[in-house]
């Protein structure tokens, strides 16, 4: 099997902090892992977990496969697992504490938080649709998309404040 695996040049802080965050929008009647003291072995799991179901084609190629095939599943994750380990080396050992970011200029801090608002949207809407496919309660549902909506309304008034004329 020929397989091209394109993962993102992400930071360590980054990767974990949305891999947990997208396991939370899918766990939501589960305690939330803290990506500072959770066990690396953990935080490990949920980030190859993420990078095989929301970051390559991994789910798109098991349903083209249209059986349940376990070996060819079982093949499949490896591979995304050893391309993760080849883009990601801090994966083998904890890369705690996380090296603290620069400073930025305003823009760029403005752009920075405009993408990562972006991100948790895009993650919370997925979560919903995932959850409403597997009949998920409405509740759960109803929740991730009230926080999707109050996001969006955020995403508009930082978008707002960048485009008004500045004068002065």
């Amino acid at each position: 099997m020929t397989l091209e695996i394109q993962l993102p040049n992400w930071p360590p802080r980054r990767l974990v902090t949305e891999a947990l965050f997208a396991w939370g929008c899918r766990h939501l009647d589960e305690e939330c892992i803290d990506c500072e003291s959770a066990p690396w072995p953990m935080i490990r799991s949920v980030v190859l977990a993420f990078l095989r179901h929301s970051l390559s084609d991994f789910d798109d190629r098991l349903r083209a496969r249209c059986e349940h095939d376990p070996a060819f599943r079982d093949e499949l994750a490896g591979k995304i697992e050893q391309a993760a380990f080849r883009r990601y080396p801090w994966l083998a050992a904890d890369p705690r504490p996380f090296p603290v970011e620069s400073d930025s200029l305003f823009l760029d801090s403005m752009a920075g938080e405009l993408a990562n608002l972006r991100g948790i949207r895009d993650q919370l809407l997925s979560a919903a649709k995932d959850l409403r496919r597997a009949g998920g309660a409405k509740d759960h549902i109803a929740t991730l998309k009230d926080e999707a909506a109050s996001i969006e309304k955020q995403i508009g008034r930082m978008y707002a404040f960048l485009t008004r004329p500045k004068t002065g």
